[in-house]
Formats: C-alpha cells, sequence, structure tokens
C-alpha cells in the first residue's frame, strides 16, 4: 500500500473513532423526569419509597385487559 493510501485510511479511523466518542458522551444514562408535572401526570410512590411519574394521556392506548390489570 502506498504512503497517501495509509495516510487516508488512517484519517478515516481517527475521524470514526472521534465521532465515536462523541456519542458516547452524549449517550449516558437517561433519568425519567419527575419533576415537570401537567394535568395527565401524576406522582405515585409505592410501599418501598420508590417514586413513580404516572402519565394519564397514554391510558387511551390500554387494552381492555390493561385497563382491568390496573384497577
Amino acid at each position: 500500500m502506498d504512503k497517501s493510501g495509509s495516510l487516508a485510511i488512517e484519517k478515516a479511523v481517527g475521524s470514526i473513532s472521534q465521532k465515536n466518542q462523541n456519542e458516547l458522551k452524549n449517550n449516558g444514562p437517561k433519568k425519567p423526569d419527575l419533576f415537570s408535572l401537567s394535568g395527565v401526570t401524576e406522582l405515585f410512590q409505592n410501599e418501598k419509597g420508590i417514586t413513580i411519574k404516572i402519565d394519564r394521556s397514554r391510558d387511551v392506548n390500554l387494552t381492555d385487559f390493561g385497563r382491568a390489570t390496573l384497577k
């Protein structure tokens, strides 16, 4: 392989690795936003003290079985 070919490959690999590093920095753990409530969301805390945000706007997507299990 000639020098210009190896330089092109080296440059391409370097730019790919930099791109992957930038993507890894932006893909940190995603935590739910528990503090922005609206008219269709509510907070619930179970017996273990875990706080859950409930989005009631999605209830229309439930099947009859899904609605029955939530009652």
